[in-house]
């Protein structure tokens, strides 16, 4: 048995230890009052649950846990929910943070491993207003996912081996099936091999693991010739042991404030608030851990039929199976017209009868694809079955009901959608569905980074077909940058973004409401393969010359350098590297659009690795602005002096030297001219031998657009120009006139 900690211990705890136990604020509850250690391996839920309980009848405003693991044992994850809120206002559920902003306590669910579970939330906070969520992680144990390089290939299967720290049990289904690069740890350029649902149930002898030779090899073989057909040796695969279940659920909370959360791995969905009004979040992260590939086999977190606004901003979203974040109410239609005011609705997907609708808000009954009657919802009652098996509702209205609507007609609920939605100045990375799903109204998607998303990065538009909407309008898509997206299509829309509706058989196109003032502009598309090949070609280089594998802070400053060194390939000045590097750090464009909407003050400097002296394997990554300041406040002499050192002390001083010795030894070697090409931008920016001796005579390249025409011989000796070189203004011909001869 999984040891628990009884309620009853902790009530005779407190009863010994008297009033004393609560010398702390008023307003304040410290779980370990309450028993609740961090760290010591012993079951914690009982403790919590006394903690929220005394919280409660006090009236207290904040629940305080230490920085350390509090261990969550559950006896079964897909029923037990650990720590339950309900009724609590203006509560803080907070634990500690780091100088970084890393929450330092984690909440640890621990079970007895079950695969094919639907996962039970670990925290569900219900009808709590004001409530704030502050500083915490959350994990599973074991966690409920795996990944193995593929060492072995043949007709019948595939054999992958499971690297340590990754779960590794026998007869797992691979649910939610993706394919890795080994060194980048990026999502391949692939379709997922596998989802859930009866894209799997009907194939599980196909889509088992089973152990393979002897344990302690941690080998699995999976006998699937179409999993074998779309794998190549040496690439990662993972795959989760279930797809189902939601792991932090928020419900009808007013003014939702969310802060330094992360969430580490899920069983299912990392994270859904349900019917919020007010949501707010900030340094909210789904990120990956050790050598595992993603985080959870669903959304990272999704916003549903919430109201008000919702503003995400520095967040960080990597490794879920489909969409990151999801942001939508419901659609519906008419199944039959009762009086004026009174008409039987329902929808596809979710059921209108196990919704709860807010009343006395707008629903659009949708003409055509451009014209709708808002009516205003006055009550509602479940009606039995529609004719495709969901709970219909019968809703009566203020207003008539128009002529047009009969049965399918559509209708839009505004009630269960956002005014607003703002996204800001956050990460999304290998992402196996969409990033950010934009399914409401008046949405600013600015200055935000999307890296691997295998559908379109952003897509814009309602879901008819699963009844997610409303259908937008009034969306602003600007200042982003997009690297690898949308190789797979979605809605029928691939590359980055996708402004499309998704069509129901049930409603025709033509009463289908149409997209509206959709704003794109100002955004970096890329397809980042050949950076990221450069990139990891330099890494592997690097790191033979060092004969080690590479620290995390040696990589930071060899990737900036790279960058740098590019850009002396393309024969940029220091001024100009300086200002490119400026304008990322400070985010200059993002900021221009940020000032237009009053919302500057709320943008942070991007991160850059400050230089430090490498080869050195205890090298931390560091970042040269401090992380939380504002990009208004970056100091263009931390710039330039960090650009000087990049290029001084290791471009110039040893990383040119050793990449053109390289490239020469091989031109040398081989006679390829390629390599003596490579060589010379590596070491002088440029493969022009004019240019080249005027470097070794300490020319800069703005200076050589002035001396070039004029030159009739230059070499080790001595550099001639010719009369026309007398001819010049004497301005110009005094800044070059020192190296003539």
């Amino acid at each position: 048995m999984i040891p628990i900690v009884k309620i009853a211990a902790v009530a005779a705890l407190i009863a010994v230890s008297g009033v004393s136990l609560f010398a702390q604020s008023a307003s304040t509850v410290k779980v370990s009052d309450f028993g609740a250690v961090p760290d010591d391996g012993k079951c914690d839920i009982a403790a919590i649950r006394e903690a929220i309980k005394y919280a409660k009848e006090t009236g207290a405003t904040r629940i305080q846990f230490e920085s350390g693991t509090y261990d969550l044992f559950v006896e079964d994850p897909s029923k037990d929910i650990p720590i339950i809120i309900n009724s609590h206002p203006n509560l803080e559920f907070t634990g500690v943070c780091s100088k970084n902003k890393k929450p330092k306590t984690l909440f640890l669910r621990r079970y007895d491993f079950k695969p094919n579970i639907s996962g039970a939330p670990i925290l569900q906070v219900q009808d709590c207003p004001n409530f704030k969520l502050k500083n915490v992680a959350f994990d599973n144990f074991p966690r409920y996912m795996t990944c193995g390089e593929v060492v072995k290939l043949d007709e019948n299967g595939a054999t992958v081996k499971i690297p340590d720290g990754n779960p590794y049990f026998d007869k797992t289904v691979l649910w939610c099936a993706n394919v890795w690069d080994a060194k980048t740890k990026n999502l391949k350029k692939k379709p997922s091999l596998t989802f859930g649902g009866k894209n799997v149930e009907d194939r599980i002898g196909e889509l088992t693991a089973h152990i393979e030779g002897d344990p302690k090899d941690r080998l699995l073989r999976i006998n699937s010739p179409e999993i074998a057909s779309q794998l190549e040796l040496g690439e990662v695969l993972s795959w989760n042991f279930g797809w189902l279940g939601l792991q932090v659920s928020l419900i009808t909370c007013q003014n939702l404030h969310l802060e330094n959360v992360s969430t580490y791995s899920a069983i299912g969905f990392c994270m859904q608030a349900s019917r919020c009004r007010n949501v707010f979040a900030k340094n909210v992260r789904f990120e990956r851990k050790g050598n595992q590939m993603h985080v959870g086999s669903r959304d990272a977190w999704k916003l549903y039929s919430c109201r008000g606004t919702a503003v995400i901003e520095d967040c960080y979203f990597e490794g879920v199976r489909w969409d990151a974040q999801n942001v939508h109410g419901i659609f519906g239609w008419v199944e039959k017209i009762i009086d004026k005011k009174t008409a039987m609705l329902t929808n596809n997907l979710y059921g209108l009868g196990s919704i709860k609708v807010p009343l006395k808000t707008k629903v659009g009954f949708c003409k055509n694809r451009d014209e709708q009657t808002m009516l205003t919802l006055l009550s509602y009652k479940k009606a039995g079955k529609a004719e495709n098996g969901k709970t219909q509702i019968e809703a009566t209205f203020a207003e008539d009901i128009p002529d047009f609507a009969s049965k399918s007609t559509v209708c839009q609920f505004y009630g269960m959608n956002l005014d607003s939605y703002t996204l800001i100045n956050s990460t999304f990375r290998n992402i196996a569905g969409t990033a950010s799903l934009i399914r409401n109204e008046n949405a600013n998607i600015i200055g935000n980074k999307f890296d691997h998303i295998m559908y379109p990065a952003v897509c814009v538009g309602g879901a008819f077909a699963e009844v997610e909407g409303v259908n937008g309008k009034n969306i602003h898509i600007a200042n982003n940058t997009f690297d690898t997206c949308g190789w797979q299509s979605r809605h029928g829309g691939v590359g980055a973004i996708a402004v499309r509706i998704q069509y129901s058989g049930r409603t025709p196109k033509e009463q289908t409401p149409f997209l509206k003032d959709v704003f794109i502009s100002s955004n970096t598309i890329t397809n980042g393969d050949r950076w990221s090949k450069l990139v990891s070609l330099f890494d592997s280089f690097y790191a033979h010359y060092v004969k080690r594998e590479l620290s995390q802070g040696e990589r930071g400053v060899l990737h900036t350098a790279i960058r740098i060194l590019v850009w002396r390939v393309e024969a940029k000045t220091f001024k100009n590297m300086c200002q490119l590097r400026y304008q990322y750090v400070s985010r200059a464009k993002e900021r221009a659009l940020y000032k237009r909407r009053n919302v500057e003050n709320r943008l942070e400097a991007k991160f850059t690795a400050r230089y430090q002296e490498i080869p050195n394997k205890n090298c931390h990554s560091l970042p040269l602005v401090d992380r939380g300041i504002l990009a208004r406040d970056v100091d263009y002499d931390t710039i330039i002096y960090d650009t000087y050192d990049y290029l001084d002390k290791f471009i110039g001083f040893k990383l040119s030297d050793i990449l053109y010795a390289a490239f020469y030894k091989y031109f040398l070697q081989n006679g390829d001219d390629r390599a003596l090409t490579a060589a010379n931008y590596i070491k002088y920016g440029t493969n022009d031998n004019q240019e080249i001796w005027l470097l070794k005579y300490g020319v800069m390249f703005e200076d050589m657009t002035i001396l070039k025409p004029h030159i009739t011989s230059i070499n080790q000796n001595e550099l001639i120009v010719n009369q026309t070189f007398y001819q010049l203004p004497e301005d110009k011909r005094r800044a070059v006139e020192r190296f003539v001869n």
